[in-house]
């Protein structure tokens, strides 16, 4: 493995561990999942839904949208 993709690695797992701090954070433990592989990765948060009276899983977003979007 070269340098440049250890430092690919580290810079990745850094950022999902942030991201996943600041989900812990808005939305409580175990009320969020990261689901996908690489630029297809999406991200859904147990709560009260958008526009809605609805309590449940739902859609906040593509991994680099909510990153860009929200906290990171």
């Amino acid at each position: 493995m070269s340098i440049y993709d250890k430092t690919a690695r580290h810079y990745a797992t850094q950022r999902e561990k942030k991201l996943r701090e600041l989900l812990r954070a808005e939305f409580g433990a175990r009320k969020y999942r990261i689901v996908g592989r690489g630029p297809t990765t999406e991200v859904h948060v147990y709560g009260k839904m958008p526009n809605s009276i609805e309590t449940g899983w739902y859609l906040l977003g593509g991994i680099r949208e909510v990153e860009r979007n929200h906290w990171v």
